[in-house]
């Protein structure tokens, strides 16, 4: 759930907008004007003194506010937003000091000066526009933010016939199936005062070498992985710790912790990447939970494919505004044409991302009946490799079904590619794929089957 990062100046801006006070933070936005303040505020009550652009250090981690100052630093960083990222703080208080004086509650200590550079210093002044200001800043630095609550529905019934507002403005209908079961209502989550970092296991090298020869042992008889070697990989890692107290490099890993954040550097191809996976491996062996941060969305899905190749449960995290983008990418990478090859090296196995590579609807056999002005079908089927599925009309008045091609018994569509859990051939009651239309097509619904090929 998102959490809400706007509540708390709600009532500044309606107060704002309600005076002359809106018209004078012209070029900034009146949440824009009140998230520049949170920030100075902050600095100003436990960073005084210090460079206002050292806030965005301190967001990221990489500078301390003082001891138990994490809850206050995590409040300012969600309920400041995006003016806190990159430039745009620098930008943001450069507009704010070209705002009028007796509107802004913070000044430079430069007099006669209205422009930030590095090591410009902020300095609190009084104000006596919009006077409930201070105990608002107050308030959002110590209250945690809680979770956005959007408004609760009745779950709908059996039967039912519910439409929904696609992204493209068109408005389609469907009939809830009898088989769904109907969902529990979600609980409120409320948000936590303060969190404990549980220590980080530390890690030896006799413990890398152990989760290099499992990951080996694992992935030997994997197809598209056996080849990794890692063992053979970490050998020729050449480790350097630092050592904190002499503040210079020491030869050798060590015992490797974390505590907070650990960079891990190196030149191309040094093995930073590899040593990151086998620590991913002892994490989760440890029972901890892992989040991998990579460069695109075609790496998030090969980096879980080649997780689940080690029996790691390992989900992407991905928008969705371009995934059908992504996910076609993804799959071109897989089918790679070179030069010299004649056709794309069709997948031997299941492949571990492809039900997250699905732009198939489980909806769309609930669709109702659009009418004869419909479009023709538009087919957008992944990659089956050897398998197709065809489509077979019947006339059926109450929407679509979908039957087994062995025992004709209505089966539920599974949102999957073609090559994923599709078992030998004429396994009995197997459905591989349900091909995507645009929309149902005119005179009733479709029977699909399957046919294989040798």
């Amino acid at each position: 759930m998102a959490r809400d990062i706007s509540a708390w100046f709600e009532h500044l801006v309606k107060e704002a907008e309600a005076t002359e006070a809106k018209s004078l933070m012209q070029p900034l936005a009146p949440r824009e004007f009140f998230r520049v303040e949170l920030g100075l505020y902050f600095l100003t009550e436990y960073m005084p003194g210090q460079s206002a652009t050292v806030l965005r250090k301190v967001l990221d981690g990489y500078l301390s506010a003082g001891p138990d100052s994490a809850p206050i630093v995590r409040n300012l960083r969600r309920r400041m937003g995006p003016t806190a990222r990159g430039g745009e703080w620098k930008v943001r208080l450069n507009d704010y000091c070209k705002l009028p004086d007796h509107l802004r509650m913070f000044e430079l200590e430069t007099p006669g000066v209205h422009r930030v550079v590095h090591g410009s210093v902020f300095r609190p002044r009084g104000s006596a526009v919009l006077p409930g200001r201070t105990e608002a800043y107050r308030a959002a630095l110590h209250d945690p933010v809680p979770y956005e609550v959007n408004p609760a529905r009745e779950p709908a019934p059996a039967g039912v016939a519910l439409w929904f507002r696609r992204r493209d403005k068109r408005v389609e209908r469907l009939r809830m199936p009898d088989w769904i079961d109907v969902a529990a209502r979600e609980s409120l989550l409320q948000p936590k005062e303060r969190r404990t970092r549980a220590p980080f296991p530390d890690v030896t090298p006799d413990d890398l070498k152990q989760a290099a020869k499992e990951m080996d042992r694992v992935l030997e008889d994997d197809p598209r992985y056996c080849g990794e070697n890692f063992s053979g990989r970490l050998e020729d890692m050449v480790f350097a710790g630092v050592d904190v107290d002499a503040g210079e490099l020491r030869d050798g890993l060590g015992v490797f912790s974390i505590d907070g954040v650990a960079h891990v550097v190196g030149l191309m191809n040094s093995g930073k990447t590899t040593f990151n996976d086998i620590l991913a491996k002892i994490s989760v062996d440890r029972g901890l939970k892992v989040g991998y941060l990579v460069s695109s969305v075609g790496n998030v899905l090969a980096k879980v494919r080649f997780f689940r190749a080690l029996g790691i449960r390992a989900v992407p995290l991905i928008g969705s505004s371009t995934r059908d983008e992504h996910v076609a990418r993804y799959w071109d990478d897989l089918l790679y044409v070179g030069a010299a090859d004649e056709a794309a090296p069709l997948p031997s196995e299941s492949d571990a991302t492809a039900p997250f590579t699905t732009d198939l609807c489980p909806w769309k056999c609930s669709w109702s009946h659009p009418g004869r002005s419909s479009s023709p079908w538009h087919w957008k089927i992944g990659p089956a490799g050897t398998r197709s599925v065809s489509p077979v009309r019947r006339s059926v008045r109450n929407g679509w079904t979908v039957r087994c091609c062995q025992c004709a018994r209505p089966k539920p569509p599974r949102t999957m590619c073609p090559t994923l859990r599709c078992g030998s051939r004429r396994r009995p009651h197997s459905w591989p794929a349900v091909p995507s239309p645009r929309r149902t097509p005119p005179g009733g619904s479709l029977r699909f089957s399957t046919s294989w090929t040798s």
